[in-house]
């Protein structure tokens, strides 16, 4: 190993930023990649999980003595799935994963790993694009395992990027929300709303909906004007139903009261107390699903009214469309219609799973699991 001073230099290296050495010269020779151009990026269309047919859910568990070295140490964020893969952003070491997800007896492998730089703090994957922040305030953008684009942040974020046509919808500490092209990187604008937000803002059609934790609720056109805002309380979780005429359900932190504000105008449409901690919603076609730790409840879009309460084991996540809801409970994954009812149970062997970091996700054919370093595949016929 060669240390400045002790020896002589004699070679030179041209670094660009998201691609590392680009170019080496030493002892009279040069190295370079490839100077073909690569293909454009193409945001893939939004590929659905089938809730019509999630009771045919079949189920594989990995341990972690299947799992490659450091693969799930610290994930930050959910894990996006894509043609078969599970894409996993480690806190530490800072890197992104990609697992390819099979049922066969051999050990799971990485298809590629990326290095954004610094830790990471959130990260999604739309449309096959993996888009990553880091506490460098950058956000990193990856397609395949390629670098693609990276752009300044003005702060750190926490909350996963969400998803509206062809654009990433970034929230940060600072209060922004920042459109970036998904393909490309390029600002397509910003807003701020002035205090940090930390829940995930919301698509609803060509609107966004977004919470700050000075308590209130925007709703931003597609070109980032603030269309309204209403005084909702610092928020816990919320949901947006359907239909024409659709709602947005805001769980305040510290009650058991829900509201709904019509995404039209914000004007409030129903309040109803359910006393139970609105941890989770989800939004199914006929119901919105609510979780406390203890129970899950159905509540009516139209009314507030609870019309139905499951409390069989205590719960940590749940995920869901359609006419149905899948729960991580205790000891099950149980998968709820919209009338309450079991539709189905899977037994499960997660370490943690109503106390440690917890992930549930779905996409395309794919249901994925996380818990205390385990996972759970759920794959559809």
């Amino acid at each position: 190993m060669r240390h400045e001073g002790q020896y002589p230099r004699n070679e030179t290296r041209t670094w660009c930023p998201g691609l590392g050495v680009t170019r080496v010269v030493a002892d009279g020779h040069t190295w370079a990649p490839t100077t073909a151009t690569p293909p454009p990026v193409e945001v893939n269309p939004e590929a659905p999980f089938d809730w019509g047919a999630a009771p045919q859910l079949s189920f594989t568990m990995w341990d972690s003595k299947r799992s490659p070295d450091s693969a799930f140490l610290s994930p930050v964020s959910p894990p996006g799935l894509i043609e078969g893969d599970a894409i996993f952003a480690q806190r530490f070491p800072g890197v992104v994963h990609a697992i390819i997800l099979t049922d066969d007896e051999e050990e799971p492998s990485i298809a590629w790993a990326a290095h954004p730089g610094g830790s990471l703090t959130t990260a999604a994957t739309l449309g096959g694009v993996t888009v990553v922040a880091t506490t460098n305030r950058e956000l990193v953008a990856y397609a395949e395992g390629h670098w693609i684009w990276q752009a300044q942040l003005e702060d750190l974020s926490l909350t996963p990027p969400v998803r509206m046509g062809n654009m990433a919808i970034v929230a940060t500490l600072d209060g922004a929300v920042t459109a970036y092209d998904l393909a490309s990187g390029y600002l397509r604008w910003r807003t701020s709303l002035g205090a940090e937000i930390r829940l995930p803002p919301l698509v609803s059609g060509d609107r966004v909906l977004v919470a700050n934790q000075a308590g209130a609720l925007s709703c931003l056109d597609k070109d980032g004007e603030v269309l309204w805002t209403v005084n909702a309380g610092r928020p816990r979780s919320m949901a947006v139903s359907g239909g024409p005429d659709p709602v947005v359900v805001y769980g305040k932190d510290g009650t058991v009261v829900i509201r709904a504000y019509s995404v039209e105008d914000g004007h409030q449409v129903w309040r109803s107390r359910i006393y139970e901690d609105p941890r989770e919603m989800v939004a199914l076609a006929d119901a919105l699903v609510v979780r406390d730790d203890d129970a899950t409840l159905g509540v009516d879009w139209l009314t507030g009214a609870v019309m139905w309460r499951w409390s069989g084991q205590r719960t940590n996540n749940v995920i869901g469309g359609g006419q149905y809801a899948l729960l991580l409970a205790e000891y099950d994954l149980v998968l709820l219609d919209a009338q309450g009812n079991e539709a189905r149970v899977w037994p499960h062997r997660l370490l943690d799973a109503t106390t440690g970091v917890t992930f549930l996700v779905a996409g395309d054919k794919t249901v994925l699991v996380f818990s205390g370093a385990r996972l759970e595949i759920g794959v559809l016929p």
